[in-house]
């Protein structure tokens, strides 16, 4: 069940007394008592009574949207969220805005894969709470997403600013600081989250990837243990960990963490199109070849997987095949794929 914010509701459950009237917001509290034992009928039942007793009672719409977003019905739950906002916005309560509206619907517009209106409304949660450390967070990722890495360093900088001791804040510009090849400041932000909260794998898996790239093997394979104890049943773990038995050049090692990602997760394509390189490498194309397609098939706007398969395709002589693929990878923007056109698809 969807996580409710437990911070709207001021009046009273009034169900003690039938001779008592229920108002929306003793609704509002019932409906959120009964979905919270599971009873998600009756809670859309006191919702809708709440919502046509006062239509302008914030609650009642969002706590409404938040259940029709459980329930999958999108489209109603962005009605309501619309609606909820609204008000927010409106005189009468426009000083005393909530940040929760704007919070979901931007959840929701990134699961619709709106990722502009997303950053829009987490902006709008900003104005309303702007030392809320998670917000800065989330929307960086997005940024980082569309491609905005200053925008997203800024963000995830500003979380630590307004709390040092967020872990998580350090582990993602950690992750950007790599991106953008600033290996030392990566490294220095992964120890600070390690020292933060030692107890997360992931940390560990990224570092022990930086590590690798640093030409620090040894603290590699240690970090990435460390991480496999902590997170046995990560799949990410298992990814990170192959790519750092590959570059030493553990081919089979690699091929038995990734086969224990695709086991943990078997809708991964990053763990398929890794593991189709390593059988192409070892000569078994058509294990690689259906890696490769799997890939494809989980994630078919990814240029990733589609370049593999060219690269697949031309050892096997198949060049109209390959460049078909480099053409595909080159159209969902990937600018390697360019080269290999120009030299073999004339």
């Amino acid at each position: 069940m969807k996580y409710i914010p437990l911070i709207f509701l001021a009046a009273s459950f009034m169900c003690c007394s039938s001779n008592v009237p229920m108002d929306a917001n003793d609704l509002v509290e019932k409906g959120e008592t009964l979905w919270n034992k599971g009873d998600t009928e009756s809670a859309m039942t006191a919702f809708n009574e709440a919502v046509e007793l006062d239509d302008e009672n914030i609650d009642a719409f969002y706590y409404r949207a938040l259940l029709k977003e459980d329930l999958g019905d999108l489209e109603g739950a962005m009605h309501d969220y619309d609606r909820a906002i609204e008000l927010n916005n409106s005189f009468i309560y426009y000083y005393q805005r909530r940040l929760w509206p704007y919070y979901s619907r931007a959840a929701l517009k990134l699961a619709l894969g709106n990722l502009e209106g997303a950053i829009a409304d987490y902006s709008l949660a900003i104005t309303v709470k702007s030392d809320e450390v998670f917000l800065y967070i989330e929307r960086g990722l997005i940024l980082k997403l569309l491609g905005d890495m200053e925008g997203a360093l800024s963000d995830f900088t500003q979380a630590i600013q307004l709390d040092s001791s967020y872990a998580d804040a350090y582990y993602n510009r950690g992750i950007l600081r790599h991106l953008l090849q600033d290996k030392q400041g990566a490294l220095a932000d992964l120890d600070k989250a390690i020292e933060l909260n030692p107890a997360e794998g992931a940390y560990y898996s990224n570092r022990g990837y930086l590590r690798q790239t640093l030409y620090d093997s040894e603290g590699a394979i240690a970090d990435c243990e460390k991480a496999i104890e902590l997170n046995p049943n990560d799949a990410v773990v298992y990814i990170n960990t192959a790519l750092v038995r590959q570059v030493n050049g553990d081919i089979k090692g690699a091929l038995i963490d990734l086969n224990k990602a695709i086991e943990l997760n078997p809708n991964d394509p990053v763990s398929y199109n890794n593991r189709g390189y390593l059988k192409q490498l070892r000569g078994n194309f058509k294990g690689a070849m259906d890696d490769y397609n799997k890939a494809i098939k989980l994630s078919p706007f990814d240029s990733s997987p589609y370049f593999s398969r060219a690269g697949l395709k031309f050892e096997i002589k198949d060049i109209s095949g390959a460049c078909e693929d480099w053409t595909k990878a080159l159209d969902l923007g990937n600018p390697m794929a360019l080269s290999m056109l120009e030299k073999y698809c004339k």
